[in-house]
């Protein structure tokens, strides 16, 4: 995805230098000093700094370590890669066990954004210098939550616990999958579900958010049967769901989820020309690849005017619009300074923008829900709970749904240990940074 001439340096570098090593005769054993030494200078190189870490701030830490990180994303995080039939099965089989139910709040629309890669100190609402978002800064009915975090650092677990009932708390009680999910809960609740992304759609392995996505009454994938890199390297600009957003034949009650590519790098592929509006002098922090990051915040922009584009189409109506990110991305501004992307465990890529925007109607329909709404803002929340939080908002009553999860309601567990990735306590480390 960051494929570069840094990237062909180092790999050429490991090239030679491998060749080099398996010319040299070992004539000396491994137990030899010399050699020990050698083995423990390479440990240090690639994991003191990590080790370091971990033992001046906490022992959690420790799953920073690239070899425990690696063996723990490959080997015991392997539940993620599950057959798409499966999930779906899965999912439609406890859907069939519950009953028909009723969302006493009766709103027209509720429409998800979920972005992808966005950072919430990119937005103008977040206090961004550049005027990266102008539209949005521009709408008055709107909502901007300020402690908001992914579970994860990358886009399929995070969406293996945001789209259902599955928590980073329940994780250990029952697979992800064996929870209902967000279309079907809706569904029981006789609203009209779409699904329309501009992701990819892969038939057959571990795409969660397309495996209940599909299981919409209409969905739309821009991207069929094409691997995740093939979408990110080919795909058309998120403006390809605008007609189908615009020609959906809504019914009394819709929920209607829209799956953006976002921020996602290559960034300068994420937007048209006429969004290049920032420049390598529009950066002023001392950091290296400045191309990069202003192409990064263009991407912003970008999405800015897919939003607002998208709050146009139902501000007329009684509708309420959330949007929110998978997870953040690093500029080169984590812990190591030497990030540009995501997938490691930082306070930069937990932190992600949650923003709710409403019509007019909705704010004359819904006072008392607007009122918590606006009270919630400054809570700390994870996204690992948001159908707990849309249940509330919409006024379904099921077994699933915990009053403690979400922060709209009295019974919110306000302390909540939010642990990133599992593995981190957020508030007590990565936060405190």
């Amino acid at each position: 995805m960051y494929f570069n001439s840094k990237t062909i340096f180092a790999l050429i570098f490991v090239l030679v230098f491998s060749f080099f090593i398996l010319k040299i005769k070992i004539i000396k054993k491994v137990g030899n000093k010399f050699n020990l030494f050698f083995i423990v200078l390479i440990l240090f190189i690639n994991f003191g700094n990590d080790l370091r870490r971990a033992l001046k701030y906490d022992f959690e830490r420790y799953f920073n370590i690239p070899f425990i990180k690696f063996h723990k994303e490959v080997f015991a995080n392997n539940e993620i890669l599950v057959e798409s039939l499966k999930m779906r099965n899965s999912y439609m089989q406890i859907a069939n066990s519950h009953s028909k139910t009723k969302a006493l709040e009766n709103i027209k629309n509720i429409v998800l954004i979920i972005g992808e890669s966005s950072r919430r100190s990119a937005y103008q609402d977040y206090g961004q210098l550049l005027n990266t978002t102008p539209n949005l800064l521009s709408i008055e009915n709107k909502i901007i939550y300020s402690d908001v975090i992914a579970p994860y650092s990358s886009t399929n677990p995070v969406m293996s616990v945001m789209l259902n009932f599955a928590n980073l708390d329940n994780l250990s009680e029952r697979k992800f999958y064996e929870n209902l999910d967000i279309v079907n809960l809706f569904k029981l609740a006789n609203y009209k579900t779409f699904w329309i992304s501009n992701q990819d759609y892969v038939s057959e392995w571990g795409n969660n958010a397309a495996s209940i996505g599909i299981m919409s009454d209409f969905a739309y994938f821009s991207n069929q049967y094409i691997s995740s890199s093939e979408t990110l390297a080919y795909a058309k600009y998120d403006e390809v769901l605008l007609p189908i957003l615009n020609d959906l034949k809504l019914s009394d009650n819709n929920f209607i989820s829209i799956h953006l590519l976002g921020n996602h790098g290559n960034y300068k592929k994420r937007y048209p020309k006429t969004f290049a509006k920032f420049s390598e002098s529009d950066i002023k922090e001392n950091t290296k690849d400045k191309k990069s990051i202003s192409e990064y915040y263009n991407s912003i922009l970008y999405t800015d005017y897919i939003i607002y584009s998208i709050y146009e189409r139902f501000k007329d109506d009684d509708t309420l619009i959330i949007y929110l990110s998978d997870h953040a991305e690093s500029l080169y501004d984590d812990k190591t300074k030497s990030l540009l992307g995501h997938g490691v465990s930082d306070k930069i890529i937990a932190d992600i923008p949650f923003i709710i925007l409403y019509s007019n109607s909705f704010k004359t329909n819904h006072k008392e829900l607007l009122d918590k709404l606006i009270l919630s803002k400054d809570l700390a929340f994870m996204s690992d709970d948001l159908i707990h939080l849309l249940c509330d908002i919409a006024g379904i009553k099921i077994a699933e749904f915990e009053e403690s999860r979400s922060p709209i309601n009295k019974k919110y567990n306000k302390f909540r240990i939010r642990l990133f990735a599992n593995e981190i306590n957020y508030d007590n480390f990565l936060k405190l940074d």
